[in-house]
């Protein structure tokens, strides 16, 4: 049986090559003056997007040194559409260290973070016209779900809940699972290995507003995003629903989905079951609540 702990060697390596490579990049930035700004964008994340699109690409006989470019590519969207949401939000921390904007100002936090953008398109350009085009339509997704959260998730219905979940996380998560494929040369299961990505970036980020609503009734969180109370709504019927309320849809929804990827994982390898992509949504989801301190353990496929 694939054990947890042989994931996380795993991921440590894949931060190993992906870490060296965005500093190179921000290197790019330097005749901007926002070397030291892209580097502070892409400090200390978990890089589990990156790493999931180097993982689906070993499980389909490719390598990680030909899948850096999209791994990393990956991590630069994910840097941008996080600064992008703590302007929009008015967030001052992230990752327990004072955001972007704060330290670099509004203006250039924003600008560095479009051109991250088409910085990371181009770094895919190598994999082939498909690889440019699921960027480009993952991109349009995840400003489409950021709209919805930042300026009408107040006014939302709680069943559209999922859908800028769908759009807003679940598309990076898509996307670098389909890199992944076609990186590997296995573009005929691009549109399986979307969905798998889809299925883990939904599980993810339940888990993810299940940590901070908790983390808000606990008293260390100040304050809810319109997409936390839309969540609240969605799971527990209230935007002041008590975590007993919350948890138990959650948790079965996040079971869920995580479920649903494990299944599609069986498609993504060219040698039978697939354990390591069976065993990631559970591994990202469980990382979440560790990481907040949560006791709220997802069950392994």
């Amino acid at each position: 049986m694939y054990a947890e702990s042989e994931l996380e060697e795993r991921l440590r390596k894949a931060r190993d090559l992906i870490g060296p490579r965005l500093g190179l990049l921000a290197e790019r930035f330097r005749k901007v003056g926002a070397e030291e700004l892209v580097k502070y964008m892409t400090k200390d994340g978990k890089m589990l997007r990156g790493f999931l699109t180097i993982l689906v690409a070993e499980s389909l006989g490719g390598n990680a040194e030909e899948t850096i470019d999209a791994a990393a590519a990956i991590e630069l969207v994910q840097a941008a559409s996080l600064a992008l949401d703590d302007i929009v939000d008015f967030d001052s921390q992230r990752r327990g260290r004072p955001a972007a904007w704060l330290l670099y100002g509004v203006g250039k936090s924003a600008m560095i973070s479009l051109l991250l953008v088409p910085t990371a398109i181009k770094m895919v350009e190598r994999y082939g016209p498909a690889a440019v085009g699921y960027s480009i339509e993952a991109w349009e997704a995840m400003v489409r779900g950021e709209l919805l959260d930042a300026y009408l998730a107040v006014n939302t219905i709680p069943t559209d809940y999922l859908q800028i979940v769908r759009l807003k996380t679940a598309t990076l998560f898509s996307l670098a699972a389909v890199l992944g494929a076609i990186a590997a040369d296995r573009q005929d299961l691009a549109e399986t290995a979307w969905k798998y990505g889809e299925e883990v970036g939904i599980a993810y980020q339940l888990a993810d507003d299940l940590t901070d609503y908790t983390t808000y009734l606990k008293g260390s969180k100040p304050k809810l995003d319109p997409s936390e109370r839309l969540f609240a709504q969605w799971a527990g019927g209230r935007s002041d629903a008590t975590l007993e309320e919350v948890e138990p849809k959650a948790i079965d929804e996040i079971e869920a989905h995580s479920a649903k990827a494990a299944e599609l994982a069986t498609q993504l390898s060219e040698h039978g079951p697939n354990e390591p992509l069976r065993l990631f949504p559970y591994f990202a989801v469980n990382k979440m609540f560790k990481g907040a301190g949560l006791s709220l353990p997802i069950l392994s496929p």
